[in-house]
């Protein structure tokens, strides 16, 4: 059975990644400039000119980025068969567990500030039968419902 992560989860990280990233560019940006103005005239007259060509930049950098982290790393595929679990990006396996020498869980981490909630993170738990380490496996994107029939698959 092949389970993956949901289109518009995936979307939804993307545009939240590049709010992240150009917010925190522009603020350290505009420490930049406070920094420039502080110290001679000159700087600060030389910076505030490309202003609009490096939100323009800005921009175009974090949507990049965001687009790396939302379609490549966090745009994944579970796949269970008789014998293992793989963990796939794209067609690259990352991780592979077969039954006979693991046990799995399910583990759900909520995040809130102040009572609203914030995100919530969806994990396979994997511990090894042999040394009893555990290690959680994030489903990036997953939704509600997939991770669920997911972890009936598993345990089933």
């Amino acid at each position: 059975m092949i389970y993956k992560s949901s289109f518009s989860k995936v979307f939804i990280s993307f545009v939240k990644t590049t709010v992240s990233i150009s917010f925190i560019v522009i603020v350290l940006f505009g420490a930049l400039l406070l920094l420039l103005e502080r110290l001679g005239e000159g700087g600060y007259y030389m910076v505030r000119d490309t202003l609009s060509t490096a939100i323009y930049a800005i921009a175009v950098l974090s949507a990049a980025v965001a687009a790396y982290l939302a379609f490549c790393r966090h745009n994944i595929t579970i796949e269970v068969n008789a014998d293992a679990i793989r963990f796939l990006r794209g067609k690259k396996e990352y991780q592979y567990f077969p039954f006979a020498g693991f046990t799995f869980t399910s583990q759900v981490s909520k995040y809130s500030y102040n009572l609203i909630s914030v995100s919530t993170s969806r994990c396979v738990r994997v511990t090894s039968m042999i040394n009893g380490k555990i290690k959680d496996h994030q489903c990036y994107c997953f939704s509600p419902k997939t991770f669920e029939e997911l972890m009936t698959h598993i345990r089933y």
